[in-house]
């Protein structure tokens, strides 16, 4: 794990960029350089190169939360 996501803490918020859908609900995202593999359970399908919102759930193990913009509220999937 690099230095930048040992470094991140509960409650942050991480942009990422989507780079492959892996299988249904398996991606790989780009932070920092760094790849990251998550599971979406929300079935939305995402474009290469677009980016995500990401919300540090748990640091040990380390888990995100997608935040997604919705209109003029926020929704976390």
């Amino acid at each position: 794990m690099s230095f930048r996501l040992q470094g991140l803490q509960k409650g942050d918020v991480v942009t990422a960029e989507f780079v492959e859908q892996v299988d249904g609900n398996h991606f790989i995202l780009s932070f920092g350089g760094q790849l990251i593999r998550v599971q979406d359970d929300s079935r939305r399908q995402r474009a290469v190169g677009s980016k995500v919102n990401l919300r540090v759930v748990s640091v040990n193990p380390l888990r995100f939360q997608m935040n997604e913009r919705r209109g003029r509220l926020d929704r976390h999937c």
